[in-house]
């Protein structure tokens, strides 16, 4: 038993992209999406006060936007199918906040929301789980730490 997976690189927040990309998928995968996997994401570690209004919307449509133009495009071919899978990689800051991530701490929490309200209205009357995952804590990279110390 195979699994068939491919790729291509969308930029997510441009929604007219992300439909080309799922009707690529989905007619390259024979009528098929079982599952989707938002991932994609956007942060920087900064003082809020130091944090531009661009600066926050960048963030902001990379995760919220991108998330939701994805779940949109790719939950309408599973609707038509008959169900599916969408998981969404969330953080742990998405129920509590965080200092000095507050764009990316705010768009988790909207990806959140929007996970919980995707599997109420399409989770019985369409067949499609949605669900978020949030890893564990923070990775300890050089640069994470060079800026919160």
């Amino acid at each position: 038993m195979g699994i068939e997976a491919e790729w291509m690189v969308c930029d997510v927040r441009d929604s007219e992209a992300v439909e080309r990309a799922v009707d690529h998928f989905w007619s390259g995968m024979g009528g098929r999406i079982d599952v989707l996997v938002n991932n994609a994401a956007g942060n920087f570690v900064a003082r809020t006060v130091d944090i531009t209004p661009k600066g926050f919307r960048t963030i902001v449509d990379i995760v919220l936007n991108g998330t939701f133009n994805m779940s949109l495009y790719t939950g309408r071919r599973m609707i038509s199918a008959g169900g599916g899978n969408i998981i969404n990689i969330v953080t742990t800051y998405a129920w509590t906040g965080s200092a000095f991530v507050v764009p990316s701490a705010a768009a988790k929490a909207g990806v959140l929301a929007m996970t919980r309200s995707l599997a109420a209205e399409w989770g019985g009357p369409h067949k499609i789980r949605v669900n978020a995952v949030a890893p564990g804590g923070p990775f300890r990279t050089q640069g994470a730490w060079e800026h919160l110390a």
